[in-house]
């Protein structure tokens, strides 16, 4: 919303979101990703942290600030209550069905920056989905040391 100078209410209207589509072995897809909380064990007050970590994302709270600035709530409780009233939000939980977290890879951030990549160059119009794919999957080979099997 903030770069193109959006009101954050209109976004819904002015983009899409859609999960990737499927590929030759599995269904359609998103990756999950979020918010993530930590009280450090070095924490002189975790009591204290904990207390306040709890009330931050308390239901009330999350889906006020989850409304005001377009993220996505770590609970499904508060995503589901936010739906009735932000087409974003809907649109969001029901993608949500075939979500996937993120795995656990030391690569995992070159490999995300060739799928961002390939998305944005087909979008583009630089290169066609098959061109796009093809170039990725060798890029991602690379970085992976993991054979690529073309079918």
């Amino acid at each position: 919303a903030a770069e193109t100078g959006t009101p954050l209410a209109e976004v819904a209207g002015r983009f899409g979101f859609a999960p990737l589509p499927a590929g030759p072995h599995g269904p359609p897809g998103i990756l999950c990703g979020g918010m993530v909380y930590c009280i450090p064990r070095q924490a002189r007050h975790p009591e204290l942290a904990m207390r306040l970590l709890r009330a931050a994302t308390a239901p009330k709270w999350l889906a006020q600030v989850c409304a005001e600035t377009g993220q996505l709530p770590p609970r499904r409780s508060v995503l589901d209550a936010l739906a009735p009233v932000s087409p974003f939000h809907a649109e969001t939980a029901a993608l949500l069905e075939h979500a996937v977290v993120r795995p656990s890879a030391p690569t995992y951030a070159l490999v995300s920056a060739q799928l961002q990549a390939m998305l944005e160059g087909v979008l583009t119009r630089r290169w066609s989905p098959a061109a796009a794919v093809s170039l990725t999957a060798d890029r991602i080979s690379a970085i992976t040391g993991r054979p690529l099997v073309r079918g």
